[in-house]
Parts: structure tokens; C-alpha cells; sequence
């Protein structure tokens, strides 16, 4: 044996001299009398051969295409058939056989080279019933793309390959089967979530991918920027993209679904948002974002969970319960109450100005809010809609008419306490009715109606002076929600006399903002209109002067008209660290104006040149000087009685002008009147 060892690596022993190879797959007794099937005597040793097997057809079974995402599995089915082996008969795998399922992204057939595709084993199904060997392999793909697959049969151990298409069920090759391999949808909303979670900061690369355009907001203030919400899924979260939707390509809109990565995270006011962002794309439009509104009217933690609820779609019906004050640069915002919650400083319906003043929303409207978007003032949560579109309904009280006076000898103001539908004013003015005051008082023709916000002018003949005239209202005019006055109204009015005097006068002014122990943060100047028609301020100035010094640089040019026997208020200076905001929008703001809380003297001039020391200048419209200081002021003695809390008030609502400051005013807590104020004319 050590001379002579076996050649088929079988064992060797010494046999009556002989070095004799025992069987490795011995059949029967210790030396090799027969093998079994598949194997040959050598050397004494039964020796398997692989058989060679003739590869008659072959087929990719099923399927013939399919789609998946990214990252997940297919199985593929493969068949083989030859007469060679076991033919068709389905008991155990074919010997001879190997299998494996090739791909590539190119276009490929049964004539490709084997060796230019991926390929992978394919194992045997022993489940498969049926006349033919079946196998099966898992398909994976982590690139999105189009791949080509076929199956490859070999019956010579893998030296030779056969490649197999799809078929017809005729046995007609129909080429290769496709695999559509899209990216894998990640959760948007677990993306979102993870940005909300992440530390304000810079440099980073958060991705956010399909997330759903849900709102559009426009540019507030300096500190109110323009940007658009994303949200996932209808129980949120979402988040505040604050970045000009303009500045995108492609432009957002409502509806788009999108995927950027966040580069910047930062809070503002508490409220958390995306701040900076690169690789923006757009999937698809039009998604349906009414599946992803919450309605909240049974929520009664709307401002415990803010963090829950903040920059969610959401909808509501909710009764205005406080008047709007201000809300941020063209904003307002008032309490809101719901069947579950109760008013609260903590929650206010924010709106634009253009929502609220264009239709007269007031304390006791009913707003049925269809779309809108949980905005937040850090702890105060601030429900938010930005076009009337986004409310179902809005119901308020009957409009009423406040007021009458004559204009002009030929023209009558009637004043309503809300917007009226121009639409709502018959062409012949029978919804009006003028007569002199007593029985048998001769008829004032009327021979034009037109609508102005909350005043109807009409045109009539010619009144007479000091006379006292009749005025009857009917029900059948609306505001601009559609609503009709409750009952015709009856008034009455004085024929006009010119006014004697200023048209305009100062009629409020608080000195008191700006400071640590202001009730207001501001201070603030209100005017007050003494005739029948709108006027136009935008070539006058109000202007302020020291309790001792003169009028140089401290005034403000003003803007826009005050309302016929309106009001218009000018907030001024700077915000102080105690108080609260103004109660009302301004109708005119500015930084400069600051007056001294004690005394101080304000002008309020026909052109916007500085008076400095010429107090009773022609040009001088009203002038009021304040506190025992002031070393001029019109009449008797400065206007005294003002506080941190208290302002100055013209008495009559503003109409009483005598020309004496210390006569006309008096203090009472700062109540500060708008544009929007309703009001009656001055008698």
C-alpha cells in the first residue's frame, strides 16, 4: 500500500500479498461486487459520474413582470423539462441539473451571454406538483430602475448554459420578464417627527421625503416669514417650512408632494420650523389634503397639547367670544369657544386683516372653519386661516344702523355697525324714506344711494339748515355675509350746518405705553372725524414736542382717510416690557412718536413741514399740550388725569371740542377706537 495507494482515494489493505482499494460506495460485501446507479467501478471503489443531461426546454414560470419598491423581495419561478433524465415525471429533483436566475438592467433574451448578467442559485421546489422540475429564487433590488430577468439551465454541472424567457402558455417565448423597481416610500411622518425632536441648528441633512403640502402662508411682519406646512398623515405631525414657496422650482402648491432635505431647525415664538433646506422636489400633485384634516371640535386640549396639534390641517366650528386686537402685523386675533373648550386668553382664532375687517368679524359671530392650520404664539395656541375660502360658514348678528347725520346740504350718512352688500341697495332707494320731523313734514327726495364699507350716502335735495328731518331704514338690506338688519330702523337727523372748527380732532391719547408698568405696550394717538364724510389724512402729520420744547423731528406723516364720523387710531413709539398689545388694530403704526408719560404736547397739522414753536400756526388743526408742565395747550390748562393706565379722553365720544384742553378731556382707562369702531355721528 505505501507503494501502491489507491488511485480513487479509497482505503488500501494488504490481501494475500496484494495492495487491494476497498469500496468507498461499496454495494455489497467488503470489495466492490456492483455500484449503485450513478456509479462506476474504479480500482475496486464505486466512483460517482455526473451525469449529462440534455436541457429539452425551459421557461421563467411565473411572473412575467412585477413592480415592488426598493428593499423588497419577489419570488421568481423557473421550470425545466428533458427526456434525458426522468422526463416528466414530478417524484424529486432532475439529477444533473443546476439552475440559477439571472438579471441585468439592459434588455436581455435567450441568446445574451450568461456570464455579462447577475445571477443567483435557484433551488429546487419540492412542493411543485405537475410534469416538470420547478425551482425558485428571491429577487432584490435597492436601486429603483427596470431590470430584465431570465432563468439559466444547466444539465453539464454548470459548463454549459441554457437561458430561459417567458412563454405565452403555447410555448411561445415572449422575451425576458421585466422587474419596475420604484424607491421605497419612507414614512414621512416619522421623518417629520425626527426634525421636530432635533436641536435648532445649522448644517444639518434631515430628509424628508413624500410629505404632503397641506397650506400656504403668505408674509406677515419682519419676524412673520412666508412659507408652507408639510404634513404625513392626518394625526400628524407636521411641521412649518419657512421658506418663500415663490423662491422653489418648481413652485409649491397645495397639494404637492415633496421631499428636501432640512438643513437648518429653528423655533420662533415656539413654534418649531424648518429654516433652511436643499434637493427640493415634487413627486406628484393634486393630492386630496381633506383626508389629512383633523377636526378638533371635541378636543379639549387644544392648548395642553399644543405640541401635538401645532401646524396640523385642522377644522373647527368655534363662536368668537372677545373682540380682535392685534395679532402681529396685518393680523388680528380674538378668543374663540368650542363645545368643549372655554374662552381663553390661551387660544385665539388668528386672521389676517383682510379677513376681519372684510367681513366685519366681531364677538358673537359663528365661524365654521373648513381648512385651516394650528399656529402657535409660544404657549398660546393660535388656530389660523388665511382666504375666506377656508370657511364653510360664517354667521353673525344682524347688521343695525349706529348712526345718521348730514354731510353736506345734499347728502346724508346713514352708518351701520358692519360692512353692507352693495348688491343689497335697490336702484330706486325705496328701502329709504326722508320727511321733515313732525306730522305732515314735507318728503326729502333721495336721488342716489352708494355703499362704502359701513356707510350708505345718499343723495338728497336740498335740506334746510337746523331743520330736523325723519329717516326710516327698511329690513331688506345686508351686510356682506347676506344677513338683513333685524327690524327697519327710524332715526333722525339735523339738516346740515358747516362745521366751525377742525373736521378732525384728537379725541384719545394715552402717554402711558412703552414702559415697564404700562397697561398698554404702546402709546398710542386716536382721531376722531366730526363731519359726515370719509377724509383724506395722507398730507397730514401728527407731531410731539417735549413738555418745554419745540416741535422738530419726533412726528409721523399719516396715511389713508378716517371714516365719516370714524375714528383713526395711530399707534407710536416702541413696545414696553410691561402691558399688553392695543386691543385693536392700528390703522397706522410707527417706531417714532414716543411721548413722555407725564407731559409732553402733540400737534395735529394740515401738512407735514414741523411747526416748532408756532403753536397757533394756521396750519395747526388740533393741538393738545398734557401734565402740569406742558407750557402750552389750547384754552385754560393742559388735559390732566392721565396714568400708566389711564389715557385722555375727549369728552362726547370725541365730538366736544371747546378749545380748552383742560375742559375737553378727562382720564378713564385706555379704551383705544379703530376705523372699524362702530360709531354715531356727532350731534
Amino acid at each position: 500500500c505505501a507503494t501502491n495507494p489507491c488511485q480513487n482515494g479509497g482505503p488500501c489493505a494488504p490481501v494475500d500479498g496484494e495492495a487491494v482499494c476497498t469500496c468507498v460506495n461499496h454495494f455489497a460485501g467488503d470489495l466492490c461486487e456492483g455500484c449503485e446507479e450513478g456509479y462506476s467501478l474504479v480500482e475496486n471503489a464505486c466512483v460517482y459520474s455526473v451525469p449529462t443531461v440534455n436541457i429539452e426546454w425551459c421557461n421563467v414560470q411565473h411572473p412575467a413582470s412585477y413592480s415592488k419598491a426598493t428593499g423588497e423581495a419577489e419570488t421568481i419561478y423557473g421550470q425545466v423539462y428533458s427526456t434525458s433524465g426522468d422526463g416528466t415525471a414530478a417524484a424529486g429533483q432532475l439529477a444533473g441539473v443546476s439552475a440559477k436566475l439571472c438579471y441585468s438592467a439592459t434588455q436581455v433574451s435567450a441568446s445574451s451571454d450568461v456570464a455579462a448578467m447577475t445571477c443567483i442559485d435557484a433551488a429546487f421546489n419540492p412542493a411543485a406538483s405537475g410534469n416538470n422540475d420547478e425551482y425558485q429564487a428571491d429577487l432584490v433590488f435597492d436601486t429603483a430602475g427596470t431590470y430584465y430577468y431570465l432563468y439559466a439551465m444547466s444539465g453539464d454541472a454548470g459548463t454549459s448554459w441554457t437561458l430561459c424567457e417567458t412563454t405565452d402558455g403555447s410555448g411561445n417565448n415572449t422575451g425576458a420578464g421585466v422587474a419596475t423597481i420604484t424607491a421605497a416610500v419612507t414614512d414621512p411622518s416619522a421623518q417629520i417627527a425626527a426634525v421636530r425632536a432635533t436641536a435648532d441648528g445649522t448644517g444639518l441633512a434631515l430628509p424628508i421625503d413624500n410629505a404632503v403640502v397641506t397650506y400656504l402662508k403668505p408674509q406677515g411682519g419682519s419676524s412673520d416669514p412666508a412659507g408652507f406646512f408639510v404634513q404625513g398623515a392626518q394625526a400628524g405631525p407636521a411641521i412649518f417650512v419657512a421658506v418663500d414657496p415663490a423662491t422653489l422650482n418648481p413652485q409649491v402648491a397645495v397639494g404637492d408632494v415633496v421631499s428636501f432635505d432640512v438643513t437648518e431647525v429653528a423655533t420662533a415664538n415656539g413654534l418649531k420650523q424648518v429654516a433652511a433646506l436643499v434637493n427640493f422636489g415634487r413627486a406628484s400633485t393634486s393630492y386630496d389634503v381633506t383626508t389629512l384634516v383633523q377636526n378638533v371640535d371635541l378636543a379639549d386640549n387644544l392648548v395642553t397639547a399644543l405640541d401635538s396639534y401645532e401646524s396640523e390641517a385642522i377644522a373647527f366650528t368655534a363662536t368668537i367670544s372677545s373682540s380682535f386686537s392685534f395679532g402681529g402685523s396685518g393680523h388680528q386675533s380674538a378668543q374663540i369657544q368650542t363645545d368643549t373648550l372655554t374662552p381663553s386668553s390661551a387660544l385665539k382664532l388668528r386672521l389676517p386683516d383682510s379677513v376681519v375687517n372684510g367681513y366685519n368679524l366681531v364677538q358673537g359671530c359663528m365661524v365654521e372653519l373648513d381648512y385651516g392650520v394650528m399656529w402657535r404664539y409660544n404657549a398660546n395656541a393660535q388656530p389660523s386661516a388665511y382666504d375666506i375660502g377656508d370657511f364653510a360658514a360664517i354667521v353673525c348678528p344682524a347688521p343695525a344702523v349706529v348712526g345718521v347725520a348730514a354731510s353736506s346740504a345734499t347728502e346724508v350718512v346713514v352708518t351701520f355697525d358692519r360692512n353692507i352688500d352693495p348688491a343689497s341697495v335697490l336702484s330706486d332707494f325705496s328701502q329709504f324714506a326722508i320727511a321733515e320731523s313732525g306730522a305732515g313734514g314735507a318728503d326729502l327726495a333721495i336721488s342716489a344711494a352708494v355703499v362704502s364699507g359701513k356707510t350708505i350716502t345718499l343723495t338728497t335735495a336740498a335740506q334746510t339748515e337746523g331743520v330736523s328731518y325723519d329717516i326710516i331704514v327698511i329690513e331688506t338690506i345686508t351686510d356682506t355675509l347676506g344677513e338683513p338688519l333685524a327690524a327697519a330702523w327710524n332715526g333722525e337727523f339735523t339738516g346740515f350746518a358747516p362745521v366751525v372748527g377742525s373736521p378732525v380732532v384728537i379725541s384719545q391719547l394715552y402717554p402711558g405705553g412703552g414702559t415697564s408698568s404700562g397697561a398698554l405696550k404702546y402709546d398710542f394717538i386716536e382721531l376722531r372725524n366730526l363731519t359726515g364724510s370719509p377724509i383724506d389724512l395722507s398730507s397730514w402729520s401728527l407731531q410731539y414736542a417735549s413738555a418745554t420744547g419745540g416741535f422738530t423731528t419726533n412726528k409721523v406723516n399719516l396715511s389713508g382717510s378716517i371714516p365719516a364720523n370714524g375714528y383713526f387710531l395711530v399707534r407710536t413709539g416702541g413696545a414696553g416690557t410691561g402691558g399688553v398689545d392695543l386691543p385693536v388694530t392700528a390703522d397706522q403704526t410707527t417706531s417714532s412718536l414716543a411721548m413722555g408719560g407725564t407731559a409732553g404736547k402733540v400737534a395735529l397739522v394740515s401738512n407735514q413741514t414741523a411747526i416748532g414753536t408756532d403753536y397757533t400756526s394756521a396750519d395747526v388743526l388740533d393741538f393738545v399740550g398734557y401734565g402740569s408742565t406742558a407750557n402750552h395747550y389750547e384754552g385754560s390748562a393742559p388735559a390732566t388725569g392721565h396714568s400708566a393706565s389711564d389715557a385722555l379722553f375727549r369728552a362726547n365720544g370725541g365730538c366736544t371740542d371747546t378749545n380748552d384742553n383742560a375742559a375737553d378731556f378727562s382720564g378713564a382707562p385706555a379704551a383705544p377706537r379703530n376705523s372699524a369702531t362702530a360709531v354715531s355721528a356727532c350731534q
